[in-house]
């Protein structure tokens, strides 16, 4: 974990975990940041205000992503993951990416839930550097009847390329005769 934490650059790690069995595996660790022990409950300085929002996600995922790489059965595996760049810096995307492109490496399947676009866009194109990927795939949620909705292709390049080169392509594909109607 404390390696994943200094790959996503954070200014924290953890230096012992505990763990107690009964009622459950459970752990207890505490956090150190700048030479101060950093409690998950109370005392001072605490968890809830040491840590912004992304260091908090990057603990978390950090954890995720151990748990999940030590797992022996992980190549018969299907991994989900939500939204895993909400509130990181650039340098953290980046890593992201990174652990993100070894799952898919060592996963039966990844399925990544997101808003941004771009990045999504970023990793497929990382895979794609390094191996000959299978069936990535890109889908969007559309509005359907009834209030309902619906997955629906997208083409993830369309809808990256900037305003120029969508101008650019449109006016392409008007004098080639392929024009679509928007």
């Amino acid at each position: 974990i404390n390696e994943l934490l200094r790959s996503f650059g954070a200014q924290f790690f953890i230096p012992t975990i505990d763990f107690d069995y009964r009622g459950g595996l459970r752990s207890d660790y505490s956090l150190e940041m700048r030479g101060a022990n950093i409690a998950l409950s109370g005392g001072i300085p605490d968890f809830k205000t040491s840590l912004s929002e992304g260091d908090k996600r990057t603990l978390a995922f950090a954890f995720f992503i151990a748990l999940t790489e030590a797992d022996s059965d992980l190549v018969n595996k299907i991994i989900i993951i939500d939204d895993p760049m909400c509130s990181f810096d650039l340098n953290r995307k980046q890593q992201t990416r990174t652990v993100l492109k070894r799952l898919y490496d060592s996963s039966k399947q990844l399925v990544i839930i997101a808003h941004d676009i771009h990045f999504l866009r970023n990793l497929r194109d990382d895979i794609q550097r390094t191996a000959a990927p299978t069936n990535i795939k890109f889908l969007r949620l559309k509005a359907v009847t009834n209030r309902y909705s619906d997955f629906a292709d997208i083409d993830i390049d369309q809808e990256c390329e900037s305003a120029y080169f969508k101008s650019h392509r449109l006016l392409d594909e008007y004098i080639s005769g392929n024009a679509q109607s928007t």
